[in-house]
């Protein structure tokens, strides 16, 4: 509506702020979705730190009923703080579908 205004009255700088302050709007609406999530990741990892514990060469989550899920890749959990399940190769081996680790 602005934009609309100045074009009006001619003014080429006026219309010229108005698309930067605009685009910096635009710009700033992006970061904060970007920090949104960022914190809501950093919270997910916060609330799991105090349940992963490292038994038998990977990682496991204990759950609020006392209940152990996992086993999970120590490699992506170590490095990028997210819980990857195993998967099974055979009876006793285990791989990351991420990392491609092995237990």
């Amino acid at each position: 509506m602005a934009v609309r205004l100045a074009q009006k009255v001619d003014n080429i700088p006026l219309i010229q702020s108005l698309l930067e302050a605009q685009q910096s709007s635009f710009e700033l609406d992006a970061e904060n979705r970007d920090l949104k999530a960022e914190i809501a990741r950093l919270t997910e990892v916060l609330s799991l730190k105090g349940r992963v514990e490292f038994k038998a060469g990977s990682y496991r989550l204990t759950e609020g009923d006392g209940e152990e899920r996992g086993p999970f890749c120590t490699g992506c959990w170590d490095s990028h703080r997210k819980l990857i399940r195993f998967s099974r190769l055979m009876r006793t081996a285990y791989v990351c579908p991420v990392c491609n680790a092995q237990s």
